[in-house]
C-alpha cells in the first residue's frame, strides 16, 4: 500500500516537479501509519481498551473462530428453547424444518445475523425492518415496501418476456402459414400485458397469476418455417421465466391470515436473533476476540 502511494506522488511531481509539498509528503510518507481500516479500528481498541470494557489482548478473530463462535452459540440457543418448549420457537421449527431437521433454520438465522452486522445498529435495523411489516388488512400490499418490490421484480420479467415475443411475431406477421401459431403468441403478450397492468392492484395480480394458463401450442407438421420452431421456444423461455413471478409465495397465496403467519414466523426468528448478540458478546469478551 505505501508503495502504491509513493507511486502515485512520485507521479504528479513529474507533473509538477517544482512543487515542494509534493516533494516534503516523500520524505513525511516514510513515517506515515497506513493500514487497513480493520488494522487502524484494532489499534484504536488496544489504545482506548480501558474505555470500552475489553482486554488489552484483544485481537482480530478468523474466519474459522468467527463460524465456530457462532455455531456454538446458535446451538446452546436452540438447545435451550427445545428445553423451555417457547411455543414461538416450536411455531418456528414446524414451519422452517422437519423433524430432527433445524440446521435449515440455525443457517438462516446466522444468515441474517451476518447480514446485518454491515448495519452501524443492527438491532435497531432489524426492528425498523419488521415494522415495516405491520400494515392493516384492507391495505392494497403492492403499495407496501415489500409489495413494491416483488412488484418491481415482476414488472421486469413481464416487460423483458413481452418484448421477446414481440420481436418474434413482428417476424411471424409477414407469413401468412404461421397465422395460427402467432395467435398463440399474441394471446401470450395479451395476458402478460394485463397482469403487467395491474401489478398496483396486488389482488386483481394475484388473481390473475394463478389463473394464467397458456394455450395449447399448435402441432402441424407440415408447416416447415423455421420461424415455428423459434417462436416456439422464445415461448417456452417465456413461461420458464414467469415461473419465477409463480414461484413467490406471497404473490401465489397472500391472504391476511396467512400474510400474518408470515410476519409472525419473521418476528420469532428476530428473537432468536436478538438472543444470539446478547449471548455472542460475552463469549468474545471472554476469548478476547473480535471479528463480526
Amino acid at each position: 500500500m505505501r508503495e502504491k502511494i509513493l507511486e502515485a506522488i512520485y507521479k504528479k511531481i513529474e507533473e509538477n516537479p517544482e512543487d515542494e509539498n509534493l516533494q516534503k509528503q516523500v520524505i513525511l510518507l516514510n513515517k506515515a501509519s497506513i493500514s487497513t481500516i480493520h488494522s487502524f479500528c484494532l489499534d484504536v481498541i488496544k489504545n482506548n481498551f480501558y474505555e470500552i470494557d475489553v482486554s488489552a489482548n484483544t485481537r482480530i478473530a478468523d474466519d474459522s473462530e468467527i463460524l465456530l463462535l457462532q455455531q456454538e452459540v446458535i446451538d446452546d440457543l436452540f438447545e435451550e428453547k427445545y428445553e423451555e418448549e417457547d411455543s414461538n420457537f416450536i411455531k418456528l421449527i414446524k414451519t422452517y424444518t422437519k423433524y430432527n431437521q433445524d440446521e435449515v433454520l440455525k443457517d438462516l438465522i446466522l444468515r441474517v445475523y451476518s447480514y446485518i452486522q454491515a448495519s452501524p445498529f443492527p438491532e435497531e435495523w432489524l426492528e425498523e425492518q419488521i415494522g415495516k411489516l405491520n400494515i392493516e388488512d384492507n391495505t392494497n400490499f403492492s403499495d407496501t415496501v415489500w409489495g413494491k418490490i416483488i412488484t418491481e421484480n415482476a414488472n421486469q420479467i413481464l416487460e423483458d418476456s413481452i418484448l421477446k415475443l414481440q420481436n418474434i411475431r413482428t417476424k411471424m406477421t409477414r407469413f401468412p402459414e404461421l397465422d395460427k401459431f402467432t395467435a398463440k403468441i399474441e394471446d401470450d403478450i395479451d395476458k402478460y400485458t394485463y397482469i403487467q397492468n395491474n401489478l398496483s392492484d396486488w389482488d386483481t395480480a394475484v388473481e390473475a397469476i394463478n389463473t394464467l394458463k397458456n394455450a395449447i401450442w399448435t402441432k402441424d407438421q407440415k408447416i416447415t418455417n423455421d420461424l415455428k420452431d423459434e417462436a416456439k421456444d422464445v415461448r417456452e423461455s417465456t413461461k420458464d421465466e414467469f415461473k419465477k413471478v409463480k414461484i413467490d409465495e406471497l404473490f401465489i397465496r397472500r391472504s391476511c391470515a396467512r400474510y400474518k403467519i408470515y410476519v409472525s414466523n419473521i418476528k420469532n426468528a428476530k428473537r432468536l436473533n436478538i438472543r444470539i448478540f446478547s449471548k455472542i458478546l460475552p463469549k468474545k469478551k471472554r476469548k478476547e476476540h473480535y471479528g463480526f
